[in-house]
């Protein structure tokens, strides 16, 4: 297993990263790695292997060993196995770092009361992050950033009448998630 995550995470490195454009949910098939199934969709190796130009060196990001634990559990809970999905979401967490209206540490953020369910819920504790959630913290740590500024996130079928969609700027919807800032 750690020699398949290193060798992807080589080819992240060395090949960059790409765009994961919200687009119509695309079949998930199952991928065999190093005995394990891994739910990537042939849009996430599609595009881990063809995207250069998005990398930019002046906006690299850099989390500590712990830092990096929590946000890739915090994605792997909210998500799920995709590499578009997780990625999302670890932006979502960046976006709020940068953000004044929330704190200051990847802690802070993920553990502030009533933000995110699976905290509250125990998922976050049991959660162990996949190559997905090391492939998306790639590109995240990479300063690829097409989140759109995106600082809140909702399942969409909660949506249609939510605190969310009356009171923050939509920007658009990816694998069943809804984002707005």
């Amino acid at each position: 297993m750690k020699r398949v995550l290193g060798i992807l995470l080589t080819v992240v490195m060395t090949m960059g990263c790409c765009y994961f454009s919200p687009t119509k949910k695309e079949e998930v098939k199952p991928q065999i790695i190093d005995t394990q199934v891994h739910y990537l969709t042939n849009e996430d190796f599609s595009k881990l292997y063809t995207c250069k130009q998005d990398y930019n060196r002046d906006t690299t990001i850099s989390f500590t060993q712990e830092e990096a634990q929590m946000i890739m559990k915090l994605a792997q809970c909210e998500a799920g196995g995709c590499v578009a999905s997780q990625y999302h979401e670890m932006m979502v967490v960046v976006n709020r770092l940068k953000s004044d209206e929330f704190p200051d540490t990847v802690r802070e953020v993920i553990f502030q009361n009533g933000q995110f369910a699976v905290v509250e819920e125990g998922k976050f504790d049991k959660a162990q992050p996949t190559v997905e959630s090391h492939l998306a913290l790639a590109m995240v740590e990479r300063g690829i950033d097409w989140s759109e500024g995106a600082i809140w996130v909702e399942a969409s079928s909660n949506s249609s009448n939510s605190w969310h969609s009356q009171n923050k700027e939509f920007l658009y919807e990816l694998y069943g998630q809804k984002y707005y800032k």
